[in-house]
């Protein structure tokens, strides 16, 4: 049994480092995917045969990175930044929040629309889920469109509000 599952244990790892299935979901992950039909199928069948013969195989699997079809090892973890607006060498109160999976390389881009200078004041991992949550939390600090979480990344946070959130985000 232990040939058998260490040919289950490779294959397994094979099939998720290009597809990465979650075992919890199902077929409806694939649904309109005729390219990834048969990957699954096999994919279905050893985790059924480790339940059948009761192998202790782990089924590897990121839930956090799932996306059927893209290659986990493309999959970049993202990172939340937190960028400050400086005028000329003064700071303002003016930051812009948001994720990307290159925080430098964003700046970049964002740098190019902007009137002042930003500076990196916070790279940490997190994603779309963080990001969301800090934007509805900093709702009433947008400089724009106060009612609209999707629009306006800038933020006017005040030193009270500021230190103890870079605080918190710190801790994570």
């Amino acid at each position: 049994m232990p040939i058998l599952a260490d040919y289950i244990s490779r294959r397994l790892k094979d099939i998720q480092k290009k597809h990465n299935f979650n075992p919890h979901i199902g077929v409806k992950q694939i649904a309109k995917r005729e390219d990834l039909k048969e990957p699954y199928y096999r994919f279905r069948e050893l985790v059924d045969l480790i339940q059948k013969l009761n192998l202790s195989v782990p089924i590897p699997c990121d839930p956090i990175g799932f996306c059927p079809g893209k290659s986990v090892a493309a999959q970049k973890p993202q990172k939340l930044y937190l960028f400050r607006k400086y005028d000329g060498s003064y700071p303002t109160d003016i930051y812009k929040l948001g994720y990307s999976t290159n925080t430098h390389k964003r700046l970049e881009q964002v740098q190019g629309g902007n009137d002042g200078t930003l500076h990196v004041v916070l790279d940490i991992p997190g994603g779309r889920k963080l990001e969301r949550y800090l934007k509805i939390r900093l709702r009433e600090y947008k400089t724009r469109d106060v009612k609209s979480i999707q629009k306006g990344e800038f933020f006017r946070l005040p030193p009270a509000v500021m230190r103890p959130l870079l605080k918190e985000l710190k801790a994570l």
